[in-house]
């Protein structure tokens, strides 16, 4: 049993759950942008567009994380 909830819980929030209860806290995080022209090109998208939504969605990763 756990002191942390885990019920209703984002894939980030389950994620940074699981860092914690493996240890000492990471000092430094990497994310790799990845797959942005692949998407874009799946899409039908600019490859501009595709680099602009995943850097959205990394925005929106760090209003989760700050």
């Amino acid at each position: 049993m756990s002191w942390i909830r885990e019920d209703g819980q984002s894939f980030i929030h389950r994620f940074c759950n699981n860092v914690l209860r493996s240890g000492s806290i990471p000092r430094h995080v990497a994310f790799i942008m990845d797959g942005n022209r692949r998407f874009a090109r799946k899409k039908n998208y600019a490859h501009a567009q595709g680099h602009l939504l995943g850097f959205d969605k990394l925005s929106q990763v760090d209003r989760i994380i700050h």
